[in-house]
């Protein structure tokens, strides 16, 4: 219940997705306007499929440790290879993380545009008042 409910909802809704994809295909856009914005679309779409198919990927092992474990009280319970298994299944949710970070990194211009605004301008803003800090107290320095 807890993994094939949203897996077949998020299955059905991809297969939505794939069917609109195609159709839009098929009806050729006339102007460039909507071109550029079927194009856009098209990406987000892709991007939307290759994170749901990580997601898959990454939290299937999730879900066949939930079920083995599922009323164990410790691990002792657990075999080694039971516990490594869950090892493994804890190790794909945190990478499934750091895949979505590349996928957006990948697919979105805007997500990458974004990400340097806020974070480089901020590393960019401490060195530059780092820099004034110390510019100031020289020339104050200077003036004695």
């Amino acid at each position: 219940m807890y993994f094939t409910v949203p897996f077949v909802i998020l299955l059905v809704f991809n297969i939505l997705l794939v069917v609109a994809l195609k159709k839009s295909k098929a009806n050729g856009p006339a102007t460039n306007d909507i071109q550029n914005r079927t194009k856009r679309e098209r990406r987000l779409t892709v991007m939307v499929l290759c994170m749901t198919g990580m997601f898959f990927l990454c939290e299937l092992f999730p879900a066949v440790s939930f079920i083995l474990t599922t009323g164990m009280t410790n691990y002792n319970q657990c075999s080694l290879a039971c516990n490594r298994f869950s090892a493994v299944a804890d190790t794909m949710t945190i990478l499934n993380a750091a895949i979505n970070f590349a996928i957006y990194c990948a697919t979105g211009r805007k997500f990458r545009e974004v990400f340097k605004q806020v974070f480089c301008t901020r590393l960019c803003c401490v060195d530059l008042h780092a820099s004034h800090g110390n510019s100031n107290s020289s020339s104050s320095d200077r003036r004695r």
